[in-house]
């Protein structure tokens, strides 16, 4: 998978939505970091002196040719950064194996094409036919992704695709006793459902127009909780808090910062990092979620120390975790990339996708006086 190739991340884009892909870092961009400044180089010697063993072509002749082949795939990619094949918002953990595949065979395609005119300007004088100058050009390529791939998949975190089964929201078995609060993926209206997805209500509430922006609870005088939504103010570096329904819950995640008091409020989606706030009543478990895509999720059993994680960033796609909440049976609901909400059981390495949305909260339900307990 030759990644340092622009025309490979050019391609990737498709794959990654743009607050994803500002804000993934971490180890997979020091690889490409450094692949991008050395991997180019090293990678024409090594293709270089594959050719001369191929073709026995003098190696101060292929290895520049494939120095150049490398640096030529990138600036090809670099005119193609704005290439789509999908749609960021047709992305989602129903799909995502299979356009991950399709990117991969794409990239290593592009690659082929671009740099096969100069494997013929480098055998030019052994006179190869055309159809033997593209098998060798195979044969080189397959071994430097094979190198390449090891490299990028090492750094990279991949357990949300390898590591977990996608699932029907209505088979995973989500508690009951809660709602689900988050904003529409077009930002127009705020909407309730159950945690398998179903959806219960729609709230009016402000357009939301920022990534940033996010829904939260705030205990009041009365001991229950008001549903809240934080916008950020674009361009004057600034939020607002809204109240949009008082009362609405008898149990709320409260920010880690607010409850502790070196906070007076809440943090964006963004900075929404750190453990996970809990309205589980018993569990050993406790999460945490990382700033970077490639931390994910994780867990820690505080009685028998096993430990978990999940997470994906690659150098096709990097989806952040964010506005997670921890519930009754050891569930976690949080709004994965720009705006999948989804439900996992870690131990059961089993994931659903709830429904399309961002700024999510998860809150108990209140039940009516004349319904009891």
């Amino acid at each position: 998978m030759k990644s340092h190739r622009l025309a490979i991340i050019a391609s990737a884009t498709v794959l990654v939505p743009s607050v994803a892909h500002a804000n993934g870092g971490s180890v997979v961009m020091l690889a490409g970091i450094a692949h991008l400044l050395f991997g180019n180089i090293i990678l024409g010697v090594l293709e270089g002196l594959l050719l001369t063993w191929r073709s026995r072509a003098p190696f101060w002749r292929t290895i520049p040719w494939m120095i150049v082949a490398n640096y030529a795939s990138m600036l090809v990619g670099a005119c193609l950064l704005d290439v789509r094949l999908v749609s960021p918002n047709e992305l989602t953990l129903l799909n995502v194996r299979f356009w991950f595949g399709v990117f991969v065979t794409c990239a290593f395609l592009v690659t082929l094409l671009v740099e096969f005119p100069f494997f013929v300007f480098a055998l030019w004088k052994a006179k190869w036919s055309l159809w033997r100058v593209a098998r060798l050009t195979l044969f080189v390529h397959v071994v430097s992704y094979a190198l390449l791939f090891g490299w990028y998949w090492s750094a990279s975190g991949t357990s949300i695709l390898t590591d977990l089964d996608v699932v029907p929201a209505e088979a995973i078995g989500v508690p009951a006793g809660y709602d689900l609060y988050y904003i529409a993926s077009d930002g127009q209206s705020i909407l309730r459902a159950d945690l398998a997805g179903r959806m219960l209500e729609n709230i009016d509430g402000p357009a939301s127009t920022d990534w940033d922006d996010r829904l939260f609870a705030r205990r009041n005088e009365r001991g229950s909780f008001d549903l809240m939504i934080r916008r950020d103010v674009s361009g004057r570096g600034q939020c607002i808090e809204r109240t949009l329904r008082r009362d609405f819950s008898p149990d709320a995640p409260i920010d880690a910062g607010v409850a502790e008091g070196y906070s007076a409020h809440p943090e964006g989606t963004m900075f929404n990092v750190g453990a996970v706030p809990r309205l589980v009543r018993e569990s050993d478990w406790e999460y945490y979620v990382g700033i970077w895509a490639v931390q994910g999720i994780r867990g820690e059993n505080g009685k028998t120390g096993e430990r978990i994680g999940f997470s994906l960033e690659t150098p096709f796609m990097a989806w952040l975790v964010r506005n997670a909440v921890h519930v009754d049976g050891d569930f976690v609901v949080f709004q994965l990339g720009p705006d999948q909400i989804c439900i996992l059981h870690p131990q059961r390495k089993q994931i659903a996708l709830v429904a399309r949305g961002r700024g999510c909260l998860v809150a108990r339900r209140c039940v009516p006086p004349d319904q009891g307990p």
